[in-house]
């Protein structure tokens, strides 16, 4: 879909003085829609069977069903030669309840760094999101036992900065009631590093994650590498994952490993597994399809399976 553009002029008379004034103005409308069909062997209160949704998560209460849609409107308008101004809104879109706020900023950007304030993704979250080749699928690593909550980490209240040169990203991020992150990225031609913190101050319990992970490229292979230490409280707990994914064409094929563990006896353990295909029957349509077991090796009847498969289309 093509940007939609407008431009609005002004004059503004003063005292001998005739001032023209063009301000450039750019409105963006996105959005992603997702709909996926999975069989699910769980464990109770789960029945087996199928489901129709928009992208799974592990979870002993209710499987997500809040995963991948969404709607945004990004706006960006002329203040100097070296500055924009921007505006962000970013909406999930559940089939269940409708839309819900994720983000919602305004900031100045330039060409090498930028300035937002209101509710934006976590930098912890940002550095390596999209190094999942199932993000946002029920194969996924996030909450399915190879990445933590934190990879959902939309923020409230924030003040964000984000500055690039070179080869590095930095960013930086600071709420007065939900607490802070940082994350430090480095891209080369064929290998990317990334490092990241987090201070959850949100909860009655102080929380934090700490994050490293690299990732190779090489032709149609890339390998990705996430390592996190979290802190519930004063308990300690760990997750990582490892993937393979190879481009063919119009075709991904990945697999993924990893695992949960937790000094605190009421949380269960999970191994990770998912191996699946992505195929891009348009530019803005893909297919993906697969299977992912979260195992627990302690209380077997806590194990989940999926497999399934799914349609995404992007405007």
């Amino acid at each position: 879909m093509k940007p939609l553009r407008y431009a609005l002029q002004f004059t503004a008379l003063f005292p001998l003085t005739l001032l023209s004034l063009d301000v450039a103005a750019e409105t963006i409308f996105s959005g992603q829609l997702q709909q996926e069909l999975v069989s699910w062997r769980s464990p109770a209160p789960f029945e087996d069977g199928f489901e129709i949704n928009d992208g799974g998560e592990h979870q002993l209460v209710d499987h997500d069903i809040e995963g991948a849609s969404y709607v945004a409107l990004l706006s960006t308008f002329y203040l100097t030669p070296n500055h924009q101004g921007l505006a962000r809104f970013h909406f999930d879109l559940s089939q269940s309840e409708g839309l819900a706020q994720h983000e919602a900023y305004v900031g100045i950007q330039s060409t090498t760094s930028n300035w937002r304030i209101g509710t934006i993704s976590s930098p912890y979250k940002s550095a390596t999101a999209d190094w999942d080749p199932f993000l946002a699928t029920f194969m996924q690593a996030r909450g399915n036992g190879g990445a933590s909550i934190y990879h959902n980490g939309y923020v409230e209240g924030v003040i964000n900065y984000q500055s690039e040169w070179w080869s590095s990203d930095v960013a930086l991020q600071w709420s007065p009631e939900n607490g802070s992150s940082f994350s430090l990225s480095q891209n080369f031609t064929k290998w990317d590093y990334a490092l990241a913190y987090i201070d959850d101050e949100s909860d009655v319990t102080q929380n934090s994650a700490a994050k490293v992970g690299a990732r190779y490229r090489s032709g149609e292979w890339t390998t990705a590498f996430q390592y996190e230490s979290l802190k519930k409280g004063s308990i300690p707990a760990q997750s990582g994952y490892l993937n393979l994914s190879k481009q063919d064409g119009k075709t991904e094929y990945g697999f993924s490993m990893g695992g949960y563990r937790s000094d605190d006896i009421t949380e269960t353990a999970l191994n990770y597994a998912a191996m699946g295909m992505k195929h891009a029957i348009a530019k803005n349509s893909i297919l993906h399809f697969g299977y992912r077991i979260s195992s627990a090796p302690d209380d077997r009847s806590q194990s989940e399976r999926a497999f399934g498969f799914g349609f995404r289309f992007s405007f």
